[in-house]
């Protein structure tokens, strides 16, 4: 499915959702191996999931984004294991190299680059 909006407007999707307790919109990004008739578990490594940003050059878009958030298997999955981490990845200023940031699984998180932290109260 593709979106395309009003010149000058945002170009919205929107979820709305009422109810009490635990009823809220959500967005869901499944992924498997093999085939829709015939799936198979996700491996590790396998992205489960990406949102991506993009902007248009001077001939068009770039195939990867510039900027995206991608949900990773961490490991082969089975009906009572799913480990996944949150990769965050951006190009810097003068490039065109998509670069991992940010690592977050269930434990840790780990940072690549030059951490700056302002107005930091610990």
């Amino acid at each position: 499915m593709q979106i395309t909006g009003k010149d000058y407007l945002p170009t919205r999707l929107v979820m709305d959702n009422y109810g009490a307790g635990n009823t809220y919109p959500v967005f869901v990004g499944r992924s498997g191996r093999g085939t829709a008739a015939s799936p198979t578990a996700s491996q590790s490594g396998d992205t489960l999931l990406r949102i991506s940003g993009n902007g248009y050059g001077a001939t068009g878009f770039n195939g990867i984004g510039v900027g995206r958030i991608d949900v990773v298997a961490t490991e082969n999955f089975t009906d009572t294991n799913h480990g996944a981490q949150f990769v965050f990845s951006s190009t810097s200023n003068g490039s065109n190299t998509l670069s991992a940031i940010l690592t977050m699984n269930g434990q840790t998180a780990s940072f690549s680059g030059n951490l700056i932290a302002t107005n930091l109260t610990v």
